[in-house]
């Protein structure tokens, strides 16, 4: 019984220790959050072209991103196609 009750008070005493720590702060936040100033849009992006591949895939999620270099992009669908486009203008090369 001297064992289970040196635990005890060792436990006892570590949870009220800890907790102790927290409760008597008196620290405020020191950081302020500054208001987001309003503005108004300058440029309006358009959509150059448009294209699809493959057929969705439904309700999962995919992780397949489009990858791009200076002049084609390229994308795969989950069927495993891949295809190449022009950045500027869309077409298949």
């Amino acid at each position: 019984m001297n064992k289970w009750f040196k635990r005890f008070a060792v436990i006892s005493s570590s949870v009220f220790v800890l907790t102790g720590c927290s409760l008597f702060s008196s620290e405020e936040d020191v950081v302020e959050m500054a208001e987001l100033p309003v503005f108004e849009a300058t440029y309006q992006p358009q959509i150059a072209w448009e294209k699809g591949i493959g057929s969705g895939v439904d309700k999962y999620y995919s992780q397949l991103k489009p990858a791009l270099d200076y002049e084609n992009v390229y994308v795969a669908s989950r069927e495993g196609k891949i295809q190449a486009y022009d950045v500027t203008e869309g077409t298949f090369i």
